[in-house]
Parts: C-alpha cells; structure tokens; sequence
C-alpha cells in the first residue's frame, strides 16, 4: 500500500507540475502575443497556422503578425480579407455600411470576424474610438535643431499622429506644422492644440485611455494586452474610489 501511496504521490506531483507549466505557457501566450510553447504546430495555409496546445488554441497570422487565442469549438481564424468598397462603403455581414476611412483605421485592431458582425453605426463609432484613442498615445516630442525638447512655459512639445489618405492608403501620419502641448498632473497625460503665432496653449483634454475606452475595447485585439488591461482596471478603481 505504502508504495501505491509513493506511485500516486508521484503522478500527482507530476500532473501539478505539467499544470502549471501549461498555465505559465499560457500566461506568456496572451501576454506577450506569442506562440505557445508546449502546443503541436499545425500550418493551414500559407497565412494562418494554429497551435493546438492543452485546453486552448493559438491562431497566427503571418500577414499581420499576430495572434489570436480561442478554445477548440473555435473556428479558424480569418487572417486577412480583400476589402471592396463601393461608394467610399464596404457593406459587411451585417449589411451594414462603413465608411472606408473608418475601416481601414480600424481593421488592424479587429479581427475579421468582429467586423462582420458590426450591425449599426454606434458600433462602428466605437471602435473608431478606441483605435484613435490609442493610436494618439503614439506621440512624439518636438525636438529644436540641437536635439533638445521644445517646451511652452511647463510645457512639452508634442505631435500626435492623424489617420489619413496619403498616396491612395490610408495611414497614421505626423504633422510638422500641426503641434500640440503636453501637461501632466496626477500621473495622468493632458494635451492641447498650441498656437503658435500666438504662444498659447487650447483647451486641455485627456491623452490617456479613459472610462469611455476602457468599458468599449473589450470586443479589439487591445483586450489581450496585459499592461492595457491592468491600466483600465486602475480606471475602474478609481472610479470606486471617487
């Protein structure tokens, strides 16, 4: 008996330890948009692979470089689709109509299958929100001639990229002659357009991602970013503390 108990003792130390190797692996697979290490490699096409890994799945995209988890009832992943617009309109799934400014800003933030399923233009509208909202916090500080960064007063010179139509695409690009001012109170990042004829700053408003984002990204590719994630639940902890 006692060397039954020895056996069983030993399987069970055994499975304990291949758990949580599997949920480690899964941990750094969601966190850092990777592969996961202890999974079976499965090419489908020239474009999507899958990793059937214990108890879940891991869909790569080669065109975009990214990954996408999911259970085995999942289906595959789509990893890109030609967009034809009509008009200025691509009309989905849903037969709804989007504007081709707003999918193009957002089809990198969506999966495929998320945009087909979009059936109103508030949806639509929200994740345009969340795709520019963040893309804003991609901004750069304005630099003098000597590398230094230009400041007004307290504060700091930036540009913040615009999406738009340069050679036929559609993209997020920096103006030069378009600058704006960073504030910073609280740990929290404010801006506002500057004037430069006259030296002043606009009226402030938040960079960071707010309460609106974060009760909206939860449908993007945004939602299996660790560090966004801890971020809205710090929004939301302030929100109970208020």
């Amino acid at each position: 008996m006692k060397k039954i108990g020895k056996i069983l003792f030993v399987i069970f130390i055994f499975l304990l330890v291949i758990a949580g190797g599997v949920y480690i692996d899964f941990f750094i697979a969601k966190s850092q948009n990777t592969y996961p290490k202890i999974s079976i490699k499965k090419r489908i096409d020239d474009s999507l692979s899958v990793y059937n890994a214990p108890f879940y799945r891991v869909w790569y995209c080669k065109d975009n470089d990214t990954y996408t988890i999911g259970d085995y009832s999942d289906s595959d992943a789509v990893c890109s689709i030609t967009y034809v617009y009509d008009g200025g309109y691509y009309t989905n799934g849903a037969e709804l109509k989007i504007p081709k400014k707003s999918l193009e800003m957002i089809k990198k933030n969506y999966d495929p299958e998320v945009i087909e399923l979009f059936n109103n233009e508030s949806s639509i509208n929200d994740a345009v929100y969340v795709s520019e909202k963040y893309a804003k916090l991609d901004y750069n500080e304005v630099k003098d001639e000597n590398g230094k960064v230009v400041k007004v007063d307290k504060y700091t010179l930036i540009r913040i990229p615009d999406f738009k139509e340069v050679n036929d695409k559609y993209a997020w690009v920096y103006d030069d002659k378009k600058e704006y001012c960073l504030d910073i109170k609280d740990n929290k990042k404010y801006y506002a357009l500057y004037n430069e004829e006259e030296g002043t700053c606009g009226e402030f408003e938040l960079l960071d991602i707010d309460e609106k984002w974060c009760s909206l990204y939860v449908n993007s590719k945004f939602s299996f970013d660790e560090e966004l994630v801890e971020k809205c639940k710090g929004v939301e902890n302030e929100k109970k503390n208020n």
